[in-house]
C-alpha cells in the first residue's frame, strides 16, 4: 500500500463535510419536494476521489442513504485517513445500517487497498451492514467505472425489482 500525497498539495480538494452537509440539507430535501421518491433506497455513487468521498459519507449516521456505491475510491488519501475514520465509527457505534458496494479494477493499483479495507468492515459482524467488493478484469482506473456502475446499480436495484414483482 501506498499512500497519496499530501492533500495540502491539491488545494481545492477537501470539504467533504461541508459537501455532506449540503446534499443531505439542501439537495435531497429539495428533490424529495420536487419528485416522486420513497426514501427507501436513496443511493450515493461515486469514484476515485468522489469514491473516497462515497465511502466518508457511509460512516456519516444516520444517513438519508442507504446504498453506497464506491468505485476505485482513494483510500490512500492523506495517508489513509478514512481507515481511521472506519475504526472511530466502529468504536463508537454497535451497527451501520446501509450497504457498501465496492469495486476496483484489476489493472489498477488499488485492489491491495480495497480488500483489507473491506474485510475491516466485515469484522465487525454489524446486524445490518452488508459490504461487497468485486474486481473487474481487465479493467484500469479510468475504464472499469461503467462496469463498475451497471453492476452495482443491478446488484442494488435488481434486489429491489425483484421484491416488489414477487411481493
Amino acid at each position: 500500500m501506498v499512500a497519496c500525497q499530501s492533500p495540502k498539495q491539491y488545494p481545492f480538494a477537501g470539504g467533504a463535510a461541508a459537501f455532506h452537509h449540503f446534499l443531505t440539507n439542501e439537495v435531497i430535501p429539495f428533490v424529495d419536494a420536487h419528485y416522486r421518491t420513497n426514501g427507501t433506497a436513496n443511493t450515493l455513487a461515486g469514484a476515485s476521489i468522489s469514491g473516497l468521498f462515497t465511502v466518508y459519507a457511509f460512516f456519516q449516521q444516520p444517513s438519508p442513504f442507504h446504498n453506497f456505491l464506491a468505485s476505485s475510491p482513494s483510500l490512500s488519501w492523506d495517508n489513509f485517513l478514512i481507515r481511521q475514520m472506519a475504526m472511530e465509527y466502529a468504536e463508537q457505534s454497535t451497527d451501520l445500517p446501509a450497504t457498501l458496494l465496492l469495486s476496483v479494477g484489476g489493472l489498477e493499483g488499488m485492489v491491495a487497498d480495497l480488500y483489507p479495507f473491506a474485510d475491516l468492515l466485515r469484522g465487525w459482524r454489524f446486524p445490518q451492514l452488508n459490504v461487497h467488493v468485486a474486481t473487474i478484469a481487465e479493467e484500469t482506473h479510468f475504464s472499469v467505472q461503467p462496469a463498475a456502475f451497471a453492476r452495482g446499480l443491478r446488484t442494488l436495484f435488481g434486489a429491489i425489482k425483484n421484491k416488489d414483482h414477487h411481493a
